[in-house]
């Protein structure tokens, strides 16, 4: 997002780093940009500081906290899957406890995407689900974070009746 208003000092400092980028540059491209951008800065053109502040909003901690316990919380969901046998996972509806991201439009998905490559537990999940198709399952997610941590609260962990429960709760 860029900003509606830059300090004096702010826009000299902006303006000398261009400088010295542009000097400095490998490509004409590159070059042309950094001196097209030290001019919207040494002019002040505020309506043009989108271009060179090309970055999405800042994200926001309870939305980076509520990703992590929800990719979590499906990491030790398939913990518990992968100790099932055969004929109990043919029992379930496995497609229900398959993560499969946030509607591209939700703030989670803008950390979700940072997280897939930037953290461990992000790296996980698939980049496939990164963005959800059709109806956004953030709801659905809430429900299963909110029955785990019952659970563990309860008995410190989950058991196989616990997932055709969360089945009945979805």
């Amino acid at each position: 997002m860029a900003p509606k208003h830059l300090s004096t000092v702010e826009r000299q400092i902006l303006t000398n780093q261009y400088r010295i980028l542009a000097l400095t540059a490998s490509d004409a491209k590159s070059k042309k940009r950094y001196e097209r951008n030290r001019a919207i800065l040494e002019e002040g053109v505020t309506g043009l500081y989108h271009i060179i502040f090309d970055l999405p909003e800042e994200a926001d901690p309870e939305v980076a906290a509520e990703v992590h316990q929800i990719l979590t919380t499906f990491k030790n969901l398939q913990e518990l899957l992968d100790t099932l046998e055969k004929a109990d996972k043919e029992e379930l509806d496995m497609d229900l406890f398959r993560f499969k991201g946030f509607a591209p439009d939700s703030p989670h998905h803008g950390y979700l995407k940072f997280a897939a490559e930037h953290t461990e537990l992000g790296k996980s999940i698939s980049k496939r689900a990164i963005t959800a198709s059709g109806e956004d399952p953030l709801y659905r997610y809430r429900q299963i974070v909110q029955y785990e941590d019952r659970a563990i609260r309860r008995i410190g962990y989950l058991r196989k009746k616990d997932l055709k429960n969360i089945l009945d709760l979805v």
